[in-house]
């Protein structure tokens, strides 16, 4: 409220986006302003206003690391990770920032802008002829947004990439968060073409029969258990069995993991 909360009008829109926050974050019904929270959350309530600029401004930068075929040596193609070109703090990565938006619900904007970047890469990369996979992270929050469909149709309209080179990925708990939600915008996201991915697979509840009924493409196995596999015989049993009942009446169902250089001489036998 001017003036007591601020002078000019930025102040005025940071600390009512501040007081937004706290009402969403403590699920009250209004919220004002105050200049007495301690310096530590002042930050991080500043930091989550600037990220809504920062969206409209395009600081947020992508980095893309290969998906590498570990037999043929060949890239299957990339996961987009973003990061915060902060015009202060420097490159922020994402678990500096991708918090605050998730507790706001900003996350849905967010996620829209990083799914329009990476496509318009992945679009950029079809035009020079090499077309890639492009891997995107979808959020707990987003899964479960019955919406989320309809944001992933029309980014793939605008940009004109093919759908079958779109790869989400969600986490198991974001699938056992509403298992009735969450299949059903899974079923939806599958109708439209795209690829999807369970990551950090086994830190979950998911059973395989449950599993076995989604449209799941791929399998990532937590790196908890991959990069002990090789001197635990208790993760590359957890490993072992994983990989045998990945549901795979699908060619292009694959298993991949976050691996280590010293990893790739992985046991054929675990079928890595």
């Amino acid at each position: 409220m001017f003036p007591q909360d601020g002078t000019d009008f930025k102040q005025l829109v940071q600390r009512a986006d501040i007081a937004m926050y706290v009402v969403k974050k403590n699920h009250t019904v209004f919220a004002s302003y105050d200049p007495r929270l301690d310096e530590h959350s002042l930050l991080k309530l500043t930091l989550l206003s600037e990220l809504r600029r920062a969206v409209a401004d395009n600081e947020l930068v992508m980095h893309y690391q290969p998906a590498v075929d570990l037999l043929g040596g060949a890239v299957l193609g990339v996961e987009a990770l973003v990061r915060w070109q902060h015009p202060v703090e420097g490159l922020l990565p994402p678990n500096e920032f991708i918090p605050l938006a998730e507790g706001s619900g900003f996350i849905h904007e967010l996620t829209t802008h990083v799914l329009n970047l990476s496509l318009d890469q992945a679009a950029r990369w079809a035009v020079a002829g090499t077309p890639l996979v492009v891997s995107v992270n979808i959020s707990a929050r987003c899964l479960l947004d019955s919406t989320l469909p309809d944001t992933v149709r029309r980014a793939l309209s605008r940009t004109g990439v093919p759908a079958d080179l779109l790869l989400l990925e969600i986490t198991e708990s974001a699938i056992m968060a509403d298992p009735v939600r969450a299949g059903e915008v899974i079923h939806r996201l599958h109708d439209l073409g795209v690829h999807l991915s369970i990551h950090d697979f086994g830190t979950g509840y998911t059973s395989m029969s449950y599993l076995r009924d989604l449209p799941v493409d791929e399998l990532k196995i937590d790196q908890s258990f991959v990069k002990r596999m090789l001197h635990d015989a208790k993760d590359a049993v957890i490993v072992r069995t994983s990989i045998d009942p990945c549901p795979t009446p699908r060619p292009a169902c694959r298993r991949r993991r976050r691996r280590r250089r010293r990893d790739l001489a992985s046991p054929p036998s675990l079928g890595l």
